[in-house]
């Protein structure tokens, strides 16, 4: 790629002209010319090492590629990537979040966290709105109007709570994999050759050094802790939790047919009342329990979602500086330095 080649045509140029200053000054016996040239010298052949070893190690075929697929592979198996780059662990951690079929996560296949979220917002969604219907109904009892708002509206309170945190994990889990794929796209082909760039001349080393830390960082360490959190939470299943939601989008259909049939007559018997009563009662003790189901797991989610990809976070920030100390830079990232 032209950055590369760029990087290194400058790199050689760098070492002639330490050379050169190096050999002036002893031809003059300049101390300060003999050092300057010495360690612009030293520091040149360094960037080469490190140029080498970068572009050798992150080929399609170099160890860091061979590391990072290996372990992809023992946790998911091989892997079709599409338009992905060749960096198993952006393509695992992408289809982990938004893939449309079923991810391997060791031997077992589980959805995407996108198709968990979207598997519970939209049929409480769907609840949400029946319940809603239900309590804008009135029914007669004599001259006597009563309706269930009452009764369902500290329900309609939790389901609008957990339809917003829903939509917030979805908002998450789309704009985690964006960032997967802008990092598949530039590290390699943007940051990684301007680092080494920047890393040649000597008053922007140390923000070159800065660049390619952040890059190895971003394109290494932050898709692989993708898989390290797969793994963690590889130990459930989630198809107890979606059968409970089709049974109480089923439930909550009968009930609201009984319901209307009911008000179609426009008053309620005195005969049907206790049957009336006892079906409401029933109907939210069992929503209380579903919406207990719920929470436990939009608890999981949320700690998929959110907690360890903050972790991931962490853990790429704390990559990136101790790369940059080894390469004699340093990054900040303001309190995030406490880590």
């Amino acid at each position: 790629m032209i950055g590369y080649n760029i990087a290194i045509d400058l790199l050689a140029i760098m070492i002639s002209v330490g050379g050169i200053l190096f050999g002036i000054g002893y031809a003059l016996n300049d101390f300060n010319l003999k050092k300057y040239g010495k360690e612009e010298l030293i520091e040149s052949l360094i960037n080469g090492i490190i140029i080498g070893v970068l572009i050798i190690s992150l080929s399609p075929s170099g160890i860091f590629y061979d590391i990072m697929q290996n372990s992809v592979i023992s946790v998911s198996g091989n892997l079709s990537c599409g338009s992905m780059s060749n960096n198993y662990a952006i393509c695992f951690a992408y289809n982990f979040l938004i893939s449309p079929s079923y991810v391997k996560i060791l031997s077992k296949y589980y959805p995407s966290l996108i198709d968990n979220s979207m598997g519970l917002l939209i049929p409480i969604s769907g609840i949400y709105t029946i319940l809603g219907l239900i309590a804008s109904l009135k029914f007669s009892i004599g001259i006597v109007s009563i309706t269930l708002s009452t009764l369902l509206r500290p329900i309609l309170s939790i389901e609008r709570d957990i339809i917003e945190m829903l939509t917030f994990i979805n908002l998450s889990i789309y704009v985690q994999s964006v960032l997967l794929k802008f990092v598949d796209i530039v590290s390699l082909s943007v940051l990684l050759p301007v680092g080494m760039i920047l890393r040649v001349f000597y008053f922007t080393r140390r923000l070159g050094s800065s660049i390619l830390a952040l890059t190895l960082a971003l394109f290494m360490v932050f898709p692989m802790t993708y898989v390290l959190n797969a793994t963690l939470i590889s130990n459930y299943s989630v198809s107890s939790i979606k059968s409970i939601t089709n049974q109480s989008v089923s439930k909550t259909d009968s009930f609201e047919s009984l319901l209307i049939s009911t008000e179609s007559g426009n008053s309620i018997a005195g005969s049907s009342l206790v049957s009336f009563y006892s079906s409401s009662t029933n109907f939210v003790k069992y929503m209380n329990g579903f919406i207990q189901s719920i929470v436990d797991y939009l608890a999981l989610l949320i700690v998929e979602v959110v907690f360890l990809p903050l972790l991931s976070i962490i853990l790429t920030i704390i990559s990136a500086r101790e790369l940059a100390r080894i390469m004699g830079s340093e990054i900040s990232f303001g309190r995030f330095d406490v880590f």
